[in-house]
């Protein structure tokens, strides 16, 4: 249903955001994306992350299939841009 389906990609993304230690009764939940998030660009930083997440989903959202994880590095005027795409 609609509901369900706004339910869990609303977890997703707390499940992304989220820093691990960030909650007090579970401490090895969330990805932490805002810590890899100002790292610099490379392909290691990028397979951690995808790392991160696969094992967080299989963890707390089992439910949950990801088919297929792109990450780009984007380079726009100095500045480094990096975009997950779900």
């Amino acid at each position: 249903t609609q509901g369900l389906t706004e339910n869990t990609k609303q977890n997703l993304k707390n499940l992304i955001f989220t820093n691990p230690g960030e909650r007090v009764m579970d401490t090895e939940f969330g990805v932490g994306f805002y810590n890899l998030l100002f790292e610099n660009a490379t392909d290691d930083v990028l397979e951690d992350l995808k790392e991160r997440l696969f094992t967080q989903v299989d963890k707390y959202l089992p439910f949950v299939q990801i088919l297929n994880v792109i990450t780009k590095i984007f380079w726009f005027t100095y500045v480094r841009y990096r975009r997950l795409c779900w």
